[in-house]
């Protein structure tokens, strides 16, 4: 997984780098404060995608470094074939859901018109059977030629219409796309009648076992095209690998599951200053809509990182009270440990 990937993923920490200029230098002496999100212990997300694959991932939000990806997944109902995601009936936001529940499905987007062509070709394959197993009997030559006439109709309308367009076009009365479809029309009518006067010949004398056993595979395969088309426009399920709460956020993330448990609070400490900082100290959490909630330090990075401008340092607090994650705001910190 790649640093960029993992920045991405992390939609909530995001809403923090316009907080950072603000609060750097607000701190109380003997005080450290800093920007922060509430976060759950361990978040299961369905991304965006390409729009022919989708991934999930499962981040643990523990780490002071940042979120660190354990598991993660592709799902792609075939390759080559557009695909959408589409959330599982019932998840809506605020949820509650076991691991191992189905939270998104990813679909195939083949449509009806693919489907309907290969079902074409799967019926026609089975009309060539179905003559040459008939054999030359009376009445089959005698609609194989009724087909043939009807052919030779399509063909000769075909015919006159593109040479009604070409002098159309020769005037500078038509235009070339209307010209082009005209000779693919031809071009279709000339093969249908190519085909209907094949089928003739056959009717007018027995199948070769051979041929039957030929005629037999192509249906066969036929067949085979259209039941995988139909199972690659089916949906794959994505259960999700915890339990916990149902969040929509937005953006990329299609659906988030976060983790029930004590929440995590990540806070950004200009580089520098997280120094005196100790695990078990005392951390109050003030949430930009208002409040404070008390809690303790657990983690403290060890690496500085670029954010907007300023080198700054990951602090890790666990909250005593309960709050939904996402929340932004100030963590202050009281250097030292407990």
């Amino acid at each position: 997984m790649s640093r960029p990937t993992l920045l991405r993923a992390t939609v909530g920490l995001l809403a923090l780098a316009g907080l950072v200029l603000m609060v750097f230098f607000a701190a109380s002496p003997g005080e450290v404060r800093g920007p922060a999100v509430v976060v759950a212990p361990r978040t299961f997300r369905v991304l965006g995608g390409d729009g022919r694959s989708f991934r999930w991932v499962l981040e643990d939000q523990r780490p002071p470094q940042g979120p660190v990806v354990v598991a993660e997944g592709l799902v792609q109902p075939e390759r080559g074939d557009p695909a959408v995601v589409e959330l599982d009936k019932g998840m809506v936001e605020g949820r509650e859901v076991k691991a191992g529940d189905a939270v998104a499905g990813v679909r195939g987007t083949r449509t009806e018109e693919d489907l309907a062509a290969l079902d074409a070709g799967r019926a026609e394959a089975a009309a060539r059977l179905a003559l040459l197993e008939a054999g030359g009997r009376p009445e089959t030559v005698q609609s194989a030629r009724q087909a043939v006439s009807v052919a030779q109709a399509g063909l000769e309308q075909a015919r006159s219409e593109q040479s009604h367009v070409e002098g159309l076009a020769r005037q500078g009365a038509a235009p070339a796309w209307e010209l082009e479809q005209t000779r693919l029309n031809t071009s279709i009518s000339q093969a249908r009648l190519d085909l209907a006067q094949a089928n003739l010949a056959e009717a007018r004398q027995p199948a070769r076992p051979e041929e039957l056993d030929q005629a037999r595979a192509r249906l066969a395969a036929a067949q085979a095209r259209v039941d995988a088309a139909k199972s690659r426009a089916g949906s794959e399920e994505v259960r999700t690998l915890i339990g916990g709460t149902v969040a929509l956020p937005g953006g990329e993330s299609v659906v988030a599951i976060y983790e029930e448990g004590p929440r995590l609070v990540r806070v950004a400490i200009e580089e520098g200053r997280s120094a005196p900082i100790k695990v078990g100290a005392p951390l109050d959490f003030l949430p930009a809509a208002g409040g404070r909630l008390h809690g303790r330090v657990l983690a403290v990075g060890k690496e500085a990182r670029a954010m907007n401008g300023r080198n700054i340092v990951w602090v890790v607090g666990q909250l005593e009270e309960d709050i939904a994650c996402g929340v932004t705001g100030t963590a202050s910190i009281l250097p030292g440990g407990a």
